[in-house]
């Protein structure tokens, strides 16, 4: 039996991304890399790879220096680059 799902709420049509717990719960982590963590998952679920450093500016509303920093956080605590077989996982 096939199962449908019906989605009323009409933030949730536009798509979501699916983020692993141990980011969100991360300690250390800032919420601005949280936020750039699931920006770039967002964009490689919907289109296959990570944007570069300007459509990050303007996804975030943050400066590419803002961005650069970000990045090495990431990297510092093991979260980039993000593991294919997150990245993979389409919405």
């Amino acid at each position: 039996m096939e199962k449908t799902l019906v989605i009323l709420d009409l933030t949730l049509r536009g798509g979501y991304t699916n983020v692993p717990n141990v980011v969100l719960a991360a300690p250390g982590l800032s919420l601005e890399a949280k936020g750039l963590y699931i920006t770039l998952l967002m964009s490689a679920q919907k289109n296959g790879f990570f944007p570069g450093r300007q459509r990050l500016t303007e996804l975030t509303e943050c400066s590419k220096k803002t961005i650069d920093m970000l990045v090495r956080e990431l990297e510092q605590k093991g979260y980039f680059p993000i593991p294919a077989s997150v990245s993979e996982v389409r919405s």
